[in-house]
């Protein structure tokens, strides 16, 4: 990078933290600290000063330090963290995508670019306890435009006249460019006792042997949780064959019903019944006297009426003259009369 680039963006680091807690607001944690150094050399080299060194003057803090006001915070802790395969490595390890909260105010003490930051507890309670257990272990990295810059005449350093804030990450102090700030004061934690003072600090190996005891808890609670579900349905299963083997019981007992119904009905079905016999009675007025053929006499028909149509009568007539049974001449008779109906 040579002097007088602009819009560079750099990430420069914090470490060192102290902590007094009180009870202020359900979701805010209250962070006073130092995010940067005045007129100091970096530890590290920043992303994006290809390797080199970087010191903030003091006429760049007064002139643009206010730009990092209402800036985010962020850290490296995903909301979808996957605790049973990867506890804690991945944890405030560097500049995240997840923004926790933010920059309320800036201002600067002697060589030290201080900041009032505002972590939403509520919203990110693991955090907040984190960040209270591990204080001593933890900084800050800043994030900004390099918008002007100036080689140093006398070193290799980067020198930033101008630039723009852009936000801040929360992390631990090992992967920091600056070594020399700190958090100095944290107000409104997740201790529910005002100006309670907290004395315990861990380092990120403590903090990890901490997470592992959460993740066991975890498991327990996954476990429990999972043997109850498991029983709940090992009874709705249990219920649900019950219905089924009575529904099965219900279905094969109307099965042989139909059956033997269809048998009585198939034995039915083989009866034969004769067709009755309809014997018309015959009113005697109505039977002609039969004509008395002397011996000698032959009935010739009459040629006039042959091709026409007998009348009932004498179709009845010729019934009763003739040589027929009793029984077939009454079949005949019925056969006549319904004919003519």
């Amino acid at each position: 990078m040579k002097g007088g680039e602009k819009n560079v963006k750099l990430t420069l680091g914090m470490s060192n933290l102290k902590f007094s807690l009180s009870e202020i607001h359900p979701n805010k944690m209250v962070i006073e600290g130092c995010i940067t150094k005045i007129n100091q050399a970096s530890t590290g080299a920043p992303m994006g000063t290809d390797g080199r060194r970087i010191v903030f003057t003091r006429e760049s803090i007064s002139k643009c330090a206010g730009t990092y006001e209402l800036m985010p915070v962020n850290c490296t802790f995903p909301e979808d963290y996957d605790w049973s395969w990867r506890p804690g490595i991945e944890v405030f390890t560097g500049h995240g995508d997840i923004n926790i909260g933010v920059i309320q105010k800036i201002w600067d003490e002697n060589d030290d670019l201080m900041a009032k930051i505002v972590v939403w507890k509520a919203l990110f309670p693991d955090i907040s306890f984190m960040t209270i257990n591990a204080k001593d272990s933890l900084g800050f990295s800043i994030e900004c435009t390099a918008d002007k810059t100036h080689d140093g005449a006398e070193d290799d350093f980067l020198y930033v006249d101008e630039f723009t804030g852009l936000g801040c990450a929360m992390l631990f102090k090992n992967t920091a460019a600056f070594s020399g700030t700190y958090i100095r004061e944290l107000v409104a934690s997740l201790q529910k006792k005002p100006n309670k003072k907290v004395e315990d600090n861990m380092n990120e190996e403590q903090m990890k042997a901490l997470l592992d005891t959460l993740l066991a808890s975890v498991e327990t609670k996954l476990e429990a949780v999972q043997s109850s579900v498991e029983q709940k349905v090992d009874t709705i299963v249990s219920e649900v064959k019950a219905e089924v083997d009575k529904a099965n019981t219900e279905i094969a007992a109307l099965a042989t019903s139909l059956a033997e119904t269809k048998e009585k009905i198939n034995a039915s079905a083989a009866i034969t019944v004769e067709p009755a016999v309809v014997v018309a009675s015959v009113d005697p007025s109505t039977v002609p006297t039969p004509t008395v053929i002397t011996a000698g006499q032959v009935v010739v028909p009459n040629s006039d009426l042959e091709g026409q149509k007998k009348d009932k009568k004498t179709r009845l007539a010729e019934v009763w003259a003739s040589d027929k049974t009793m029984l077939e001449k009454q079949k005949e008779i019925v056969r006549i009369n319904t004919e003519a109906e």
